[in-house]
């Protein structure tokens, strides 16, 4: 979301070695930007689901889980420890999936545009 980093660290393991996989089941990645630090931990090997991402900034800090986003200020107390709702509006149909969204850009003839564009990679 914020184009290529500067630079980038990252750490793989194999945490269930009882198992037997042959591949890695868990990863940390650490992402520097000017203005930012980005920690991306990723594994199948957590005993519960994670299905959420935490964003912090100098104002606040938001939660996004499966079916809700929530906000927490910095700066204000707040009524539950995770944040009070936010309310979006749903996104029109073209763009409700990443498919839906490839296939109306080729449809259409539109260019696809930010995060999955060719000019976040260069």
């Amino acid at each position: 979301m914020k184009g290529p980093p500067t630079r980038v660290y990252a750490i793989a393991r194999k945490l269930k070695n009882e198992q037997h996989n042959k591949v890695e089941d868990d990863v940390t990645m650490v992402l520097d930007y000017p203005d930012a630090t980005v920690i991306i931990e990723a594994s199948w090997d957590w005993p519960y689901n994670m299905d959420r991402v935490n964003v912090f900034g100098p104002k606040g800090s938001l939660l996004s889980r499966h079916d809700d986003l929530l906000l927490r200020g910095a700066s204000r107390p707040e009524t539950t420890p995770e944040g009070e709702p936010v309310t979006l509006n749903p996104l029109p149909r073209e763009k409700s999936t990443p498919i839906a969204y490839f296939l109306d850009c080729i449809t259409y003839s539109k260019p696809v545009e930010d995060a999955v564009s060719s000019s976040m990679c260069k």
